[in-house]
């Protein structure tokens, strides 16, 4: 489904290079519809969304050296948003949150802290079934 949306806007490359860099954005886009799997899936979805969402300087570099102008990519992975044709699923928002919640455990400066982001942890991990 995301290789027939990045499709659409990719056309035929008059270079070798640009096949590269226009793969990178049909796997971003990839990533970002997949809605089943676990926690890994679910970050690369994060990671993904947040590169086009953000179109910082590698996100910009990468569509040019595609052909492509940066700010009809943006555009269309928010036509997608709106869409609902990309969604995050309660489970790939629960491994978010879960590994959100982990970089703050590790990042607790005292005991009760951590204490308090566990608390929060397990609570995730009961919604997530994961034992």
């Amino acid at each position: 489904m995301g290789t027939n949306i990045a499709s659409e806007f990719v056309k035929e490359p008059k270079v070798a290079d640009q096949r590269l860099y226009q793969s990178i954005i049909i796997q971003a886009f990839e990533d970002c519809l997949y809605t089943l799997g676990g926690k890994n899936e679910a970050y690369y979805k994060k990671d993904a969304h947040e590169w086009f969402i953000n179109k910082g300087k590698d996100f910009e570099d990468i569509c040019y050296y595609a052909g492509l102008d940066p700010d009809m990519v943006h555009n269309r992975y928010k036509k997608c948003l709106d869409e609902k044709i990309i969604v995050f699923t309660e489970a790939q928002r629960y491994w978010i949150e879960y590994k959100n919640e982990y970089a703050n455990y590790r990042a607790a400066d005292s005991k009760e802290e951590r204490r308090s982001v566990k608390k929060r942890i397990d609570m995730i991990k009961k919604k997530l079934d994961f034992k």
